[in-house]
């Protein structure tokens, strides 16, 4: 899921799952944050829940599983793996990542 997020050109934010749903929605506040992917963890997703109930606008979606989106049934056999399709390029000063850490939010 990060590579995608990344290769769509999107910033990539990962929270830990030791915050608690103040501390998420005061990083949500901080980082400007609109769209929320959440693991379907029931623990992950009540955080998110209560966070978002305190922060206006956020939208919560659920992550799914590579095999939700690509059933083995359906995947092709003969695809070569090393084909660049998706074809995004940064400049250097672009965010890609935000990172959070021990209450600091590291971003420009």
């Amino acid at each position: 899921n990060s590579i995608g997020i990344l290769r769509a050109g999107h910033i990539l934010f990962p929270v830990s799952v030791r915050n608690g749903a103040a501390a998420v929605a005061d990083l949500l506040r901080r980082t400007d944050c609109r769209h929320v992917l959440v693991s379907q963890d029931e623990h992950m997703l009540s955080i998110a829940q209560q966070a978002a109930l305190e922060v206006t606008g956020i939208k919560i979606y659920p992550i799914q599983s590579f095999d939700d989106l690509f059933p083995r049934s359906l995947l092709p056999t003969n695809v070569a793996s090393d084909e660049d399709v998706l074809s995004i390029r940064y400049k250097i000063d672009d965010v890609a990542m935000i990172l959070h850490s021990s209450g600091n939010t590291l971003y420009r």
